[in-house]
């Protein structure tokens, strides 16, 4: 017998337990004080009997909940074969399309480039439906995302698109789930119904906090501030059809960390159940950054207190664990994952400037998907891992960081402060109050 690689254990510091957790099986235990020095004691040497009977109860229950496992189970293999198969996966096809790179916005933090030029022509729209056609059949089950820009600055080819995939998906017993990316501006009654009807019933809207906040960082080009129609616009989405969900998502630093409570009180009752909170870190810009100008201390446990608080006034809060059996890091490192644009050019990841050189093939006018050779392989030829992530008892967190960083710098380089850091992992998925001690280095029962 022999300790998993991936056992990591810390000390609440107000009760005194120890939590023990498994980053591959996500097998979590508590451990009264008293009990804990003979725990690590066990895992420090599993192959030694006990001499009583409750010492070998707990042995077995180590032995059963995978904190030791038998000498012959090859971890590292395990974790390769899971990512083997989460990029290889045939039952899923995944695409998201870019109807256009113009935005009616001007955020401070975004990082695209908009142009009201940059829209989907006539043409592009016949090849992506001709290739919709050709490939839906194949699959189980079809997602269908859409984003930009702003979509709904191109609406009627969300529709166009959306009713063709839907008539396709339902002549080939195929399962299709749909959802849009939107600052939630352009709805009007009109729009909505069309949308419910190709079935888009998942929805991502921002709102950065109360209106003073929010009309700061979510500006129109013009200047003014959104907040006023977003928020009627949300509330309206939610009434005409119980079946929509809204991930009310915003988007904090220091500037308005503190403002998120207040955005909570404004939005009846009667909706929220249908509102799914999502609070993510604004990276880039040193001055905006949430992690550059917030400890994760603070981070942890004041996004913690707000999802809190949000359960508890009839939101929808999923946390979703801590990311246990996870196959790949992203999306965007599934085989069958495509990012059209606008133009045709197909993409890995939707935090890019979508110039050509980084494309990684395109949709051609008969239908079908052309593969850029190069950069396909750079995507899909390099090692699962790092050699430095086989020996990272996070692996099975985070399966090997993210692979346009990878591609970009030769390294994960930042991504391995993944775990502790980005909200995905933690901040959604707090045991404790003060989870985060967990991800420390110098909690690691094995650090060798």
């Amino acid at each position: 017998m022999k300790s998993s690689k991936y056992n990591i254990s810390t000390t609440n510091p107000d009760t005194g337990e120890t939590i023990l957790f498994n980053t591959l099986y996500g097998s979590t235990a508590i451990i009264e004080a008293e009990n804990a020095p003979i725990t690590m004691e066990l895992l420090d040497n599993p192959n030694d009997t006990p001499d009583n009977k409750e010492l070998l109860k707990l042995l077995e229950y180590l032995i059963a909940n995978k904190y030791i496992i038998s000498d012959d189970i090859d971890e590292i293999e395990i974790i390769k074969n899971r990512k083997s198969h989460g990029i290889a996966d045939n039952n899923r096809l995944d695409v998201i399309i870019m109807p256009n790179l113009d935005c009616n916005f001007a955020c401070p933090y975004c990082y695209e480039k908009h142009s009201h030029a940059n829209r989907m022509a006539d043409h592009l729209e016949t090849s992506i439906i001709n290739w919709l056609t050709k490939v839906i059949p194949n699959y189980k089950v079809v997602m269908l995302n859409w984003f930009g820009g702003e979509p709904l600055l191109s609406y009627k080819r969300i529709i166009s698109i959306g009713s063709s995939a839907l008539k396709i998906c339902r002549g080939n017993n195929v399962k299709l789930l749909s959802n849009i990316t939107t600052n939630g501006y352009l709805f009007s009654d009109k729009i909505i119904k069309k949308l419910i009807g190709i079935r888009i019933f998942s929805y991502q809207i921002t709102i950065d906090g109360p209106p003073e906040i929010h009309n700061k960082t979510r500006v129109l080009k013009n200047g003014k501030g959104s907040f006023d129609r977003i928020y009627n616009n949300v509330i309206s989405l939610a009434e005409q059809d119980e079946r929509v969900s809204i991930s009310l998502r915003v988007n904090y630093n220091h500037h308005n960390i503190n403002y998120i409570p207040d955005i909570l009180t404004l939005f009846p009752e009667k909706i929220r159940k249908q509102l799914r909170i999502v609070f993510e870190p604004i990276f880039g810009d040193e001055e905006l950054s949430a992690t550059n100008n917030l400890s994760s201390a603070v981070i942890s446990q004041t996004i913690t207190e707000y999802y809190k608080l949000a359960e508890a006034m009839g939101y929808d809060v999923r946390l979703g664990g801590i990311g246990v059996g996870k196959l790949v890091y992203c999306y965007a490192e599934r085989e069958n994952q495509f990012i059209v644009n606008y133009n045709g050019d197909v993409f890995k990841c939707s935090v890019t400037d979508f110039s050509p050189s980084s494309r990684v093939g395109h949709i051609h006018s008969d239908g079908y998907f052309v593969r850029d050779k190069d950069n396909w392989n750079a995507w899909f030829k390099m090692k699962l891992f790092e050699e430095k992530c086989e020996t990272c008892t996070f692996l099975p967190l985070c399966m090997g960081g993210c692979r346009k960083d990878r591609i970009e710098n030769g390294t994960t380089g930042s991504y391995c402060n993944l775990v502790p850091s980005n909200t995905s992992h933690t901040l959604k998925s707090v045991a404790f109050n003060n989870f985060n001690e967990i991800l420390k280095k110098e909690a690691f029962l094995h650090p060798h």
